[in-house]
């Protein structure tokens, strides 16, 4: 109780026992936060190292001292797991992307930089996702396609944006060609199985193509 008379018969926050209890519950947000952050970095590692389909629940579950029944209780399946990596590689990858394409003076060079970033996005992941004898799901891997599918439409919409405000008509079907110009330039030579040194000047190669590609395309569309 706090003694001052003024406050006779006010509880002192400190023994307040509701204030006590948000006390606790924030204590176990953090806890629950650091524990799935845990759980992905584990997760981060298990597919950069072994791919999506050979990392396991059991391997991440080793790294981070807990058993699969508690992984499942902060991630649903290894799928949803895949989902939080990759987003947490999208989010700082789209800020530096929407960056550079702004410091761009024409619309030209805006869509050829979104574009070799998002090659840049995809080198930044290096998960072996990719399979190039898929159909209909935009080369990605068919139990992994579904966690792309909300990129892919994001991709679209910017790119669109950007060709209808060079007052083009038909600006989707354009971003739609373009997108898929550049990630079939990066699944005919995708460097995830060489060697660090080799891949990274391998994606530099992919860049190059995708901007002489595209530089033809979109001159031909009048951009």
């Amino acid at each position: 109780m706090v003694n001052h008379p003024f406050f006779q018969g006010v509880s002192s926050p400190r023994d307040d026992p509701v204030l006590i209890e948000f006390k606790r519950n924030v204590k176990t947000l953090d806890m629950a936060a650091d524990t799935k952050q845990r759980i992905l970095d584990a997760a981060s590692d298990c597919f950069i190292r072994y791919g999506y389909e050979k990392a396991s629940m059991s391997d991440i579950g080793k790294i981070v001292g807990m058993n699969k029944a508690s992984l499942y209780y902060h991630f649903k399946d290894k799928l949803a797991l895949f989902e939080a990596f990759v987003l947490s590689r999208r989010t700082p990858h789209k800020k530096l992307s929407i960056e550079r394409v702004e410091a761009c003076e024409s619309t030209r060079d805006k869509i050829i930089e979104f574009l070799c970033g998002e090659i840049d996005f995809i080198a930044d992941l290096a998960v072996n996702f990719l399979d190039s004898g898929s159909q209909g799901n935009h080369g990605y891997r068919d139990d992994t396609s579904a966690v792309f599918e909300a990129i892919i439409s994001e991709d679209i919409a910017f790119l669109d944006k950007l060709i209808a405000g060079a007052g083009i008509s038909e600006s989707r079907q354009l971003a739609l060609l373009f997108l898929e110009t550049a990630r079939g330039l990066l699944m005919a030579d995708c460097p995830l199985d060489r060697p660090a040194g080799e891949r990274e000047e391998g994606y530099e190669r992919i860049k190059e193509r995708v901007r002489a590609a595209l530089s033809l395309m979109l001159k031909g569309a009048g951009i």
